[in-house]
């Protein structure tokens, strides 16, 4: 049976052929590993072998590498896990939790990643070089398919309805202008008809009140097209708008998560984000920070998939 790695490295002929040929060398006798592992799909996947017994097999990239190394190296290995399930943070009382804790205190010969790099973690235990890098993002509840009240004015712009009055006051103007007003009538009661008549056209409605000038014809008629151009324009794009659903999302950035009072946050405690943005002095990742302060962060640790 291979001796405890601790043991295999006591012997200054295996550490002088490790710093010499690191990428060739391999473990003459053997060497057993004891290796922290936490299941964290897709990237480790932490199983109990068949046949149970407490014993535990890794799957996933992460278990592809420690497949890799033990065949290069030639050693084997157990999997234990931390009690915590935990990836590791400092406590209060200086000491660290979870896998760097393990590792820190020599419990275990390694842990498997990936994990964040921080200043602090540095401190306790070495890191091999960088292989993975990961985005992080601000995952927020979809908003429901909604029709807006107001969405009948959305196939112009503001500047096109405002164009749309004018030109439509404008009309009604030009007949007063160049019409003849019926004696029966006062100037009142006919500028009002104008103005019913010229949105009559507009909605594509009868026309109940007739002009007895030419020029008022060439007006209105002129004013027909215009409108009629128009609104068949609107009724075709207002058709294609009423076809989507309009789905909400008002937080796009961290930004809009800290000015909206109404939103609580959900972290996972003590994990390499809440280590680096407690340590931030100013921007939008330490207001997200500040949010903790009054309330509006929620922490939850989830056992089975925890955060590096």
């Amino acid at each position: 049976m291979a001796q405890p790695l601790r043991k295999v490295l006591e012997d200054p002929d295996v550490v002088r052929g490790l710093q010499e040929n690191p990428g060739t060398y391999r473990f003459k006798n053997g060497a057993f590993l004891e290796v922290s592992a936490v299941h964290w799909p897709p990237h480790i996947v932490v199983e109990e072998a068949v046949g149970g017994g407490g014993e535990l097999t890794v799957g996933g990239p992460m278990g592809d590498v420690l497949t890799t190394l033990a065949d290069s190296l030639n050693f084997t290995y157990k999997i234990v896990q931390p009690g915590d399930r935990a990836w590791g943070a400092k406590l209060p009382n200086g000491t660290w939790s979870g896998m760097v804790g393990q590792v820190s205190r020599q419990e275990v010969d390694i842990a498997l990643g990936p994990f964040g790099i921080s200043e602090a973690r540095f401190k306790v235990v070495d890191y091999t070089r960088a292989f993975y890098y990961d985005d992080r993002s601000i995952l927020a509840r979809k908003g429901l398919p909604e029709v807006d009240p107001w969405g009948f004015l959305y196939p112009f712009t503001p500047l096109v309805w405002a164009a749309l009055v004018t030109a439509l006051l404008v009309a009604c103007l030009a007949v007063v202008v160049l019409g003849s007003r019926p004696k029966t009538w006062t100037h009142l009661s006919w500028a009002s008809q104008l103005l019913l008549l010229h949105f009559r056209i507009v909605l594509h409605q009868d026309l109940s009140m007739k002009t007895s000038s030419g020029r008022e014809r060439l007006v209105v008629g002129g004013w027909m097209v215009v409108a009629m151009m128009l609104m068949w324009s609107y009724r075709g794009t207002l058709i294609s708008l009423l076809a989507v659903r309009h789905v909400p999302q008002p937080l796009q950035s961290i930004r809009d998560v800290v000015q909206d009072s109404s939103v609580t946050v959900i972290m996972k405690p003590d994990t390499i984000v809440t280590d680096i943005i407690s340590k931030i002095k100013s921007g939008d990742l330490k207001d997200l920070n500040d949010l903790k302060y009054v309330g509006r962060v929620l922490y939850q640790l989830a056992k089975d998939n925890p955060s590096p």
